[in-house]
Formats: structure tokens, sequence, C-alpha cells
């Protein structure tokens, strides 16, 4: 057993290295294809300081040779500096907007699952009844409202019309409101919809049978015996789920005008700041890895059979 596990974490971590390399000779050749670079908003830079300043932050090489640079750097766990913000390093940028952008997809995972449970569960009990067809009407049109096209309606509702909420910016628990279910309801709704497909095909099988059997009322049936066995999909989900909110973060603390990691990260890309935009998609890539290695156990843990596939 022991030695199994060791042998899956291994090659989890060896995985892990190999997609974040990956990662890293991908973003940096992407933006190597892209116009302008980190000092042509200095427009007034003479040419032999623009050749001292490409010297300082060795971008004068070839770019396996950048590349090379760079990768040894992160082996030492240096991230660089910001080629635009004098003095600042990238994990200085890091710590400003981590607070911001980890409460948001914290809290809005929680989301996630607490609605996708209470849709399911809503769902589960109208089973047949109108109850249900209202439930799937409501998740199919949340599933095909995108977060760019939803924040918006959100805004106009609670903050412009009803003003119930702050519009934008996150500086009170108030402020996490609209961005919070910007992020979570398409999500919550597709769970919800994995919840119920999974609890249908349940729904014969002898244990909650044996369930209805001994009297247990609808309720009592799903919060103590099908939820339960519905467990496995929804760990599966869960990991694309968090990497679909922290990828979606990023448009939706614009749309909020945050100053989150997505803030920084955008600001990077408009000033073709490399160092940066490389840093934070490592972080972010290192991040994603992290949940996906942390769901594979979660999964081997609830489910013996994924062990013995493995």
């Amino acid at each position: 057993m022991n030695s199994d596990l060791l042998s899956f974490f291994f090659k989890r971590v060896s995985e892990a290295f190999l997609t974040l390399l990956g990662l890293v000779i991908l973003t940096f050749f992407l933006m190597k294809g892209l116009p302008g670079g980190p000092f042509d908003h200095e427009a007034s830079l003479h040419p032999l300081v623009r050749e001292k300043l490409a010297q300082a932050w060795n971008i004068d090489g070839s770019s396996w040779q950048q590349l090379a640079s760079y990768v040894g750097s992160v082996l030492k766990g240096d991230l660089g500096w910001s080629m635009n913000q004098p003095g600042r390093s990238v994990m200085d940028i890091l710590r400003t907007g981590w607070n911001q952008t980890v409460i948001l997809n914290f809290v809005a995972m929680l989301v996630v699952l607490l609605l996708g449970t209470l849709f399911s569960y809503f769902g589960f009990l109208g089973e047949g009844k109108k109850l249900g067809a209202v439930v799937d009407s409501i998740l199919v049109c949340l599933i095909s409202l995108p977060g760019l096209f939803l924040g918006p309606i959100l805004i106009w509702a609670f903050a412009f019309e009803l003003n119930w909420f702050p519009a934008a910016f996150l500086e009170s628990p108030l402020h996490y409101v609209l961005p919070v279910f910007t992020l979570a309801l398409r999500p919550a709704a597709s769970l919800a919809r994995l919840l119920l497909g999974t609890l249908r095909d349940l729904k014969n099988a002898d244990f909650l049978r044996t369930a209805r059997a001994k009297g247990l009322s609808p309720s009592e049936v799903f919060w103590r015996h099908a939820l339960r066995n519905s467990m496995v999909p929804v760990l599966t989900y869960g990991g694309p789920v968090f990497v679909g909110i922290l990828s979606g973060s990023f448009l939706i603390e614009i749309l909020f005008s945050t100053r989150g990691m997505g803030a920084a990260f955008a600001d990077a890309v408009a000033e073709r700041d490399s160092t940066v935009i490389l840093g934070l998609t490592l972080v972010y890539g290192a991040l994603l890895v992290g949940v996906s290695f942390v769901i594979d156990l979660l999964l081997r843990w609830v489910d013996p059979r994924i062990r013995e596939v493995s």
C-alpha cells in the first residue's frame, strides 16, 4: 500500500514538473510572438539606453538562451523583477494581489458546492413533479450564461437598480457577493446537473430502496444515503470546476475592478512585462496542478476501485 502511494506520488510529481516546464516554454514563445516589447512605452529612450536595458534584462541573446536563463532562476526560487515597475519583484506583485484572488476563488468554490448540492436536493425531491421541471429549467438557463454575460446583468440588477451590493472593488464582505456569484452560478448549475444524473442512476439501487422501505423521508434518503454515494463524480468534477473558476476569475476581477492577480496579469500583458507574465502563469499553473493532485488523492481515498486500477 505504501509503495503504491509512493509510486503514485513520484509519478504525479514528475508529470507536474513536465507540465509546468511545458507551460513556461509555451508562454515564453507566445510572448515572443507578440508585437512590441517591455520598453516600448518609453518612446523617448535613446537607442543606446534601450540596448543597455536589453543587456541588463538578458533579453538581447537568443530566445533559447533567455529561456534557459529564466528556467535556471526559477529552479533557484527566483521569479525575477518587474521590467516596468522599478524596485518590485514578481513575488511582491504576487503577494499584493494574492489575498483578494484566493479569497474570491475559495468563497466561489464553497458557493458552487453549496448551490450545486441545494439544486440537486430540490431536483431529487421534485423528480417527476413540477418542482423538478422548474429546477431543470433554472439549471439549463444558468449553464447557458457565461460569466462575462452574467456579471453585467448582476451589476445592473443588484448594484444599479436595487442598490443592494457594490458594483466594484473588494473592500468589504458585501463587495464579494456579485463577483462570487458571477463565478459560481454556472459551475454550480453544472455540478447540480451532474449530481442529478448520478442520483437518477442510483434511484433504484438496493440501498436506496432499503432506506425507503425503512420509512425514511425523501429528504433523509437524500442527505443520509443518496448524496454520500454520489461523491465520486462530484470530486471528479471538482478539479475542472476549480480550474474553471481560477481561469475565469482573471476576467471577472477585471470586470469588477479588483486589484487581484487577474488585474496584475492584465497590466503585465498590456505592458509586455514578460517576467511578471511568466511568474503569474507559473504560479497559477502550479496551483492548478496542485489542485488536480489533491483531487486524485481524494478519489483514491473515497473509491478503492481507483486504487486497484492504478
